[in-house]
């Protein structure tokens, strides 16, 4: 009897407004050379406007998942997938860096729609979606370390070669 009374239809909900770190993955997103790609991205967000986190949109989380999908899977399309596991530089920025850059615009504009800010995006984890294409990754990254094998073993014997052969070589001329 003593107390609020609250409606048995409204829904009581809480908001973590310490930045918290939440898992993103997409999966079947396709790179330069077809091949489907399950990407895995870890983005810390801070809710900077309760009302608008609660009221704004129904849910964030998966509102920023579907504001952001398109331009990642443009990205990750524009991109080789050996690029993203090796997280080269290209033009400077790295692959995270490329990313951030590629959304902020939809970021700036989650922010001020819904009071939801996205500060950091890192990639985590990159795998190819089939199973064939993964033996065949793991296949051709063993040949690559068994051909630089080979190509210092070749410079080490060229390099001792040399210097047996070089003092004779001295002589005969």
């Amino acid at each position: 009897e003593l107390g609020d009374r609250v409606s048995k239809t409204e829904e009581l909900s809480r908001v973590l407004l310490k930045p918290y770190v939440y898992d993103i993955a997409y999966n079947n997103m396709e790179d330069k050379d077809k091949m489907p790609l399950n990407i895995e991205l870890a983005a810390e967000v801070q809710v900077r406007n309760p009302y608008k986190a609660l009221f704004g949109v129904e849910r964030w989380y998966r509102s920023l998942l579907n504001l952001t999908e398109g331009e990642i899977r443009k990205y990750i399309g524009q991109t080789f997938y050996l690029d993203l596991v090796s997280r080269k530089e290209t033009d400077g920025k790295t692959v995270d860096q490329e990313i951030i850059d590629r959304i902020r615009t939809e970021l700036n504009v989650f922010e001020e729609q819904y009071g939801v800010k996205v500060n950091r995006i890192k990639l985590m984890q990159v795998t190819p979606a089939r199973r064939e294409d993964i033996e065949a990754t793991l296949l051709e990254m063993r040949a690559k370390r068994e051909k630089e094998a080979i190509e210092n073993f070749c410079a080490l014997l060229m390099g001792r070669l040399v210097k047996v052969m070089l003092p004779s070589l001295s002589t005969c001329l």
